[in-house]
């Protein structure tokens, strides 16, 4: 011990990090008097809480009386350690010191509080962890949930349900998993409202602990009145309503899928993941071709959706021209399924159509990426070069395509102002200019078309310009 002690007076930082640890473990009060200088007077803050730490292992009334000051430390790892120190040594007597750091001013020290109380009170703690449940910090809230579930059990449901609908994914997680320690079937009801969050994990979460409680919950006369309930919401202008209740018909089985088919009829983007789970949990098939089209196109279901044949693509192409806008890109997706050249000529008639920039886009990228689709991408590129809305697009793919008879187009789209807002084809073109294995007759029409862009005052081309004549 005496080397350890030594160690501390004059090691390094180091050093004396380590003999910290080691004199943790030797039980001397003489080792409580030299760590508790180290915790108030050492010239590293690592140090200063490594002893408090080690302080806390030891034990005893001195050692305590060194911890208890260092809670107070001007530094938050310090204070950190001397929580730390107080739950792992046991001082249950220091419960009401520790508390009082659920105000202190690091949330990394407010963190520890909760499960440093639980250790040192046990079910006292719980009054003592009411602050904790309104911390501004989530991960403050979730441990304070956790820790309620955990000493108090079934009185702790009141507040694990609040909880439960906290602003923060962390805080609504740790409350589903909580009700899952407390278990009864008073859970079971606030559950399936957690099946039906936004969030994704919340509701996985929600889900196993339904299944692990009670298998046959789903089809009790609580699960029907919490599904009533949910049917209800399915129309309430809050859209955070009705999403709720799209995910908890997703997984409360009802006799009446109407409420449901209702819904996903209404198009409402939101809810048609959700709404198309709870159909298929109820064996739900589309009785007419509407709402086959409409489930496919949810599903992405491409097979079954070409098996439906001309009135599929009639249905898509009104949902095309009508539907909200989610729905119209879906119904594009379905239109270039059907890839024969009399179906992707009406799908290109919808270019010139009056519908809005981003779905003309949306088609017209589609035209361009879409696998097995009857139309040379080459003349629907320039026809379209002159189009404000579409000559981006078009100019990046003819670029990309390579081919030699499109350069004379490209060049004219770009003189014509094209370059003030296409850099990416500026950049293209200038990249095909410097390959050495470029055709020389179209490097000479890009090389002219480069010089001409540069005096106009264009960046990209007259950095292409200046890396070219350097041979780069």
């Amino acid at each position: 011990m005496l080397r350890d002690l030594l160690r501390l007076q004059l090691g390094d930082r180091d050093a004396r990090l380590a003999a910290c640890k080691a004199l943790a473990e030797s039980r001397s009060a003489l080792a409580a008097h030299f760590l508790a200088r180290a915790a108030r007077h050492d010239g590293h803050v690592w140090v200063r809480g490594e002893a408090t730490l080690a302080l806390g292992a030891l034990g005893g009334a001195k050692a305590r009386k060194a911890v208890l000051e260092a809670l107070e430390s001007a530094d938050w790892e310090v204070r950190v350690a001397a929580v730390s120190g107080l739950a792992g040594g046991g001082h249950r007597g220091a419960a009401e010191a520790v508390a009082r750091r659920l105000s202190d001013e690091s949330a990394l020290v407010r963190r520890l509080v909760p499960w440093a109380l639980a250790k040192l009170a046990g079910p006292e703690a719980v009054p003592l962890l009411a602050p904790a449940l309104r911390d501004g910090d989530a991960e403050v809230r979730a441990a304070a949930l956790t820790c309620l579930a955990e000493l108090s059990g079934a009185a702790a449901i009141g507040s694990l349900v609040s909880g439960l609908t906290d602003e923060t994914q962390e805080v609504r997680l740790a409350a589903v998993r909580a009700l899952g320690t407390v278990g009864g079937t008073e859970i079971m009801a606030p559950l399936v409202a957690a099946a039906g969050d936004v969030d994704r994990a919340v509701r996985g979460a929600a889900l196993e602990v339904l299944t692990r409680s009670d298998p046959a919950w789903a089809t009790s006369a609580g699960a029907r009145e919490v599904a009533a309930g949910a049917e209800k919401d399915l129309g309430h202008q809050d859209w955070r309503r009705r999403v709720r209740a799209a995910n908890v018909l997703a997984v409360v089985p009802t006799a009446d899928p109407t409420p449901l088919v209702v819904a996903l009829a209404r198009g409402d983007a939101d809810l048609r993941e959700a709404l198309t789970r709870g159909l298929a949990l109820r064996g739900w098939t589309p009785s007419n071709t509407e709402e086959a089209v409409r489930t496919h196109l949810v599903d992405k279901d491409w097979n079954r959706l070409r098996a439906l044949g001309e009135p599929a693509f009639e249905a898509c192409l009104e949902l095309a021209m009508n539907a909200d806008r989610a729905r119209r890109k879906e119904a594009i997706d379905g239109l270039l399924q059907f890839g024969d050249a009399a179906h992707t000529g009406r799908v290109v008639a919808l270019l010139s159509e009056e519908i809005d920039g981003e779905l003309r886009r949306y088609v017209f990228l589609g035209l361009l990426e879409a696998e097995d689709v009857a139309v040379d991408r080459g003349e629907l590129c320039r026809r379209y070069l002159g189009d404000a809305e579409l000559a981006h697009l078009a100019a990046r793919h003819l670029v990309k395509s390579g081919d030699a008879g499109d350069l004379d187009a490209i060049i004219a789209y770009l003189l014509d102002g094209g370059a003030a807002w296409n850099r990416e084809v500026v950049t293209a073109l200038g990249n095909t200019w410097r390959r050495e294995d470029a055709d020389p007759g179209a490097k000479n029409k890009i090389r002219r078309c480069m010089k001409t862009l540069a005096s106009e005052g264009n960046e990209e081309a007259a950095a292409i310009c200046w890396l070219a004549e350097r041979g780069e």
